[in-house]
């Protein structure tokens, strides 16, 4: 993911950043790094917080190879921080978000959560289930009419480690014409 090791690497503020300014400006934040593909782990941070308003789910990892040599394993592992780590964040405090009455879940995917490209099916199809998932309870939001917003966020090109530490296997290198390092 994008976390405070990736920011303070690439001179990028991370979690901890974006607390201290909230605090700087009179209001209340935690910013709380979590294992987000452990759904344990989550319902436990969720118990241990106080109200929450708003919800960043920011979770990201990469296996760059085809389809035909990407494993099951690496398909649950990618699904499992990308996709379930968005949908277990919400579940957990998706009940302080609405207890606020004017909360917001911001879940990030990515561009390749629009667009697929090869080399990266088990990312897009994470990325784009995130898509999925944060349209559908933003509809669902807005029926109930309970003052919660949702959005899902798109990037491009980050300078984070996620590329550096993707992890990649021989097709790609063939793919590439052996130039799987300048693909990263």
């Amino acid at each position: 993911g994008e976390g405070q090791g990736d920011a303070d690497e690439v001179g990028h503020p991370g979690p901890h950043d974006g607390q201290e300014h909230v605090l700087g400006q009179g209001g209340d934040a935690q910013a709380a790094p979590c294992d987000l593909s452990d759904l344990d782990a989550i319902d436990e941070l969720a118990k241990t917080v106080g109200p929450v308003d708003i919800l960043i789910n920011n979770a990201g990892a990469t296996i760059v190879g085809t389809v035909a040599n990407t494993s099951i394993e690496e398909y649950e592992w990618q699904i499992g921080i990308n996709m379930w780590g968005v949908l277990y964040g919400t579940k957990a405090f998706l009940p302080h978000v609405i207890a606020s009455g004017a909360g917001h879940i911001v879940n990030v995917s990515s561009i390749w959560g629009i667009f697929a490209v090869p080399g990266q099916s088990a990312y897009n199809s994470s990325k784009f289930a995130v898509r999925g998932f944060t349209e559908a309870l933003r509809e669902e939001m807005e029926i109930e009419g309970c003052g919660v917003g949702v959005t899902s966020v798109h990037p491009g090109g980050i300078r984070t480690n996620i590329a550096r530490t993707s992890k990649m296997d021989e097709s790609i290198d063939r793919a590439t014409g052996g130039k799987t390092e300048q693909a990263r």
